[in-house]
C-alpha cells in the first residue's frame, strides 16, 4: 500500500486492504485520511456476519474479514484485487477499488503537484552543466538564477565540476558573471568551486585574461574579503599560471597587472602578491 494508499484516502476518505490481511494473519489496514491501522473484527455481529459469508461462499478468510470490517468501519472503499472476492464485495453492496486503481489515483494526484510540474519543467529544459559544456555561461547563469539550490540534488555538485580538468576553462568565466545581484547561493557555490581549484598542485588556466576577469568580479561581491581572507595562503602557494602565462602578447601582460590589483584591493597582503609573481 503505501503512499498509493494516503493518495486514495485523501481528503476524509477511508479505505480496508484485504491484502494486508492476507499477509498479516486476518488483521486488515484501516486508512482514514493519513491515519494507519490495524484492524479486527471486534463486535459479535460483525462477527456473526463473516461466518455467513464464509459458510456461504469459498473465500479466504482475510477477504470475508475485509468485506465486513468495511460495513463496521463505514468505510468508503475495499482494497481487494482477487476476482471472487470483488464479485462477492459487490454483491453486498461494497465500494472496491483494485490495486492498480490506487496506483493511477495517485499517479493522477502526484502529477497535478505543484512540485511535479516543477520537477517536469526541470527535466524539459537544457541543464546548467549542457549550457556549460556549450560554452553557454550567461545562459547558465541565468538557467540556475530562476531556481533555488533545493531544485537541484544536493550531492551533485553544480558544473564546471572543480576536480575535472575542464574547470580551468570554464570556470574563470563563469564566476566572471557573478554580481551582487545573483542569487547568494549561486556566488557561494562558484566561490566554494574557486577555493576547492587552490587544492590542486598547480593551476592549468588557458588565459590569465580571464582569471584577471574571474578576480576582478569576485572583488565586487559582498563575500571577496572573507573568501580572500580564507584562501590567501593557497592561493599565494598554488600561484597562478597558465598555458599562455609566458606568453608576451599585451593582453596577458596587461591580464597580470589586473590580476593583482584585484586581489591588492581585496586585501591581500604584498608578501603574498609577491609570492604570486616569483
Amino acid at each position: 500500500m503505501g503512499q498509493a494508499g494516503k493518495g486514495v484516502c485523501s481528503g476524509g476518505r477511508s479505505l480496508v486492504s484485504a491484502r494486508i490481511a492476507e499477509r498479516e494473519g486476518g488483521r486488515c489496514l484501516f486508512l482514514r485520511g493519513n491515519s494507519r491501522q490495524r484492524k479486527n473484527l471486534v463486535n459479535e455481529p460483525w462477527q456473526a456476519e463473516a461466518q455467513r459469508l464464509r459458510a456461504d461462499i469459498d473465500l479466504v478468510e482475510a477477504e470475508t474479514e475485509a468485506i465486513v470490517l468495511v460495513k463496521e468501519l463505514a468505510a468508503d472503499l475495499l482494497l481487494v484485487d482477487e476476482t471472487k472476492g470483488r464479485r462477492v464485495a459487490m454483491r453486498e453492496g461494497v465500494n472496491i477499488i483494485s490495486l492498480l486503481g490506487v496506483l493511477i489515483q495517485a499517479k493522477r494526484k502526484a502529477s497535478s503537484h505543484p512540485c511535479a510540474t516543477r520537477l517536469r519543467s526541470l527535466r524539459e529544459s537544457p541543464s546548467s552543466a549542457s549550457l556549460i559544456a556549450g560554452k553557454n555561461y550567461r545562459e547558465a547563469t541565468s538557467y540556475l538564477s530562476a531556481h533555488q539550490r533545493d531544485d537541484f540534488p544536493a550531492s551533485r555538485r553544480l558544473e564546471p565540476n572543480p576536480y575535472e580538468y575542464r574547470v580551468w576553462d570554464d570556470l574563470p568565466p563563469t564566476v566572471a558573471l557573478l554580481t551582487t545581484n545573483t542569487p547568494a547561493w549561486i556566488r557561494a557555490a562558484y566561490l566554494n568551486h574557486v577555493s576547492a581549484t587552490l587544492q590542486h598542485h598547480s593551476s592549468r588556466y588557458d588565459s590569465l585574461t580571464n582569471v584577471a576577469r574571474m578576480y576582478a568580479a569576485i572583488g565586487q561581491l559582498p563575500e571577496s574579503r572573507e573568501w580572500l581572507r580564507t584562501n590567501e595562503v593557497a592561493l599565494a602557494r598554488q600561484q597562478v599560471r597558465g598555458r599562455r602565462a609566458d606568453s608576451d602578447e599585451p593582453l596577458e601582460r596587461y591580464a597580470w597587472t589586473n590580476l593583482l590589483s584585484s586581489l591588492r584591493a581585496m586585501g591581500m597582503s604584498e608578501t603574498n602578491l609577491g609570492k604570486l609573481v616569483e
